[in-house]
């Protein structure tokens, strides 16, 4: 059995960028509205993102005239350079956890933008971006972790780069064209502060919903668009440390059947087994979303009932970053130790997560109401399902607590 939750692609890169006169008086650069901001500020409206929109980073310069380690050792002891090797991941759903964030996940990919030899301080001048597909964010991240390569022994390590900025809908422009890019800022190093340097700038524009894999049910874009507008958008310094918890309640499927309309098993009833994946990366985006169906993650089994009560949940916390919209993407199979398994049925659990409604905490948080999701099948199966979102301490981010 699938269960889906209809939703936006989200591509995201990183958007830039320390505010305020401190700021400025470090050097570093951002976007502000008020105070001129370099962005076409063409969001949909002042509190809402786009639909769908793209966050792009530049990696601009990597400054390390001594040619340093991580460990303050040379990169070569025979007075040769670095050979620098850049990797960058965009992370938007744990941007202020400790590295590696949400990176730390197997499904996350690292990718490579620049290799160069004997070279300290080389420019880079390569991008990367994150699609944001029905979904919003707050605070980005572009973690970049850099190497010195060498061909003989095994790689060095010259430094971990944190480049953490906001992104707020104003920033958004229309399309890539009309986009400007932040003033540059200077990412945070892990090691070697003072001694070495990064140098990052950002923009962010609207996408075509092709972009996102999004439905090509005009209606529902439409209706998804209407909701968007109506949720109560997230405010930085308020739910920035959340716990989304979506719960799989029942399966219904009363005359034991398989999306062929055939029963699951002549004499008895069927096996089903139920895979989710709690998809806030793509939620607008066709079937099956950010992951195949192969990689769901199982939390149901049972022998010999059609319409088994679940109340299984699967759970994502947010770390700084931001939630809207949200697809629990479900499949649902009737398991056969003989043959190979019956599907049952897909289904997607789309919902909107409402700043409005988010609890302080989980001893005061309600479940929504118990609600069907969409089947993808035509058949009279059902699959219902509810969800909760509440603040969390950001020590369940991994983040210290401050020294009183």
């Amino acid at each position: 059995m699938r269960l889906c939750i209809v939703g936006l692609t989200v591509l995201v890169a990183v958007a830039s960028a320390a505010r305020g006169r401190d700021d400025r008086d470090r050097g570093t650069g951002g976007s502000d509205r008020d105070r001129g901001s370099s962005f076409s500020g063409a969001g949909v409206d002042g509190d809402n993102f786009p639909d769908y929109f793209r966050v792009e980073v530049e990696i601009q310069r990597l400054e390390n005239e001594k040619g340093i380690l991580s460990n303050g050792k040379n990169c070569d002891v025979f007075g040769g350079k670095c050979d620098p090797r850049v990797q960058v991941f965009v992370d938007v759903d744990q941007p202020l956890s400790p590295w590696p964030g949400s990176s730390e996940s197997k499904e996350y990919q690292w990718p490579q933008i620049f290799e160069a030899s004997n070279v300290n301080s080389p420019t880079i001048g390569k991008s990367v971006t994150r699609d944001v597909c029905g979904g919003s964010v707050n605070k980005v991240n572009a973690r970049v972790s850099v190497l010195d390569v060498d061909t003989a022994t095994s790689n060095d390590h010259i430094n971990n780069f944190d480049c953490v900025f906001d992104v707020i809908p104003h920033d958004v422009a229309r399309d890539a064209k009309s986009a400007q890019w932040s003033q540059s800022f200077e990412c945070t190093p892990k090691f070697q502060s003072g001694k070495m340097r990064l140098l990052a700038r950002q923009r962010s524009y609207e996408i075509p919903a092709s972009n996102c894999q999004a439905s090509s049910d005009k209606d529902q874009r439409q209706s998804l668009s209407t909701g968007m507008r109506s949720a109560g958008p997230h405010i930085p310094g308020r739910h920035d440390f959340v716990r989304l918890d979506a719960e799989i309640v029942q399966l219904s499927n009363p005359q034991g059947i398989t999306d062929k309309k055939v029963k699951c098993d002549t004499g008895n009833a069927c096996d089903p087994k139920i895979s989710v994946n709690l998809d806030t990366d793509i939620p607008l985006a066709r079937w099956p979303g950010s992951k195949t169906v192969p990689n769901f993650k199982t939390i149901f089994q049972a022998t010999n009932q059609d319409s088994p009560v679940v109340n299984k949940n699967i759970t994502k916390t947010f770390c700084g970053g931001s939630v809207a919209w949200v697809n629990l993407r479900a499949d649902v199979v009737d398991e056969d130790s003989l043959s190979a398994n019956d599907h049952i049925g897909s289904f997607e659990c789309l919902f909107l997560a409402d700043y409005n409604n988010f609890a302080s905490d989980i001893s005061i948080s309600d479940w929504s109401t118990t609600q069907d999701c969409k089947a993808l099948q035509d058949t009279d199966v059902r699959l219902q399902y509810r969800y909760r979102i509440y603040d969390v301490p950001p020590t369940s981010c991994g983040i210290k607590a401050s020294a009183k």
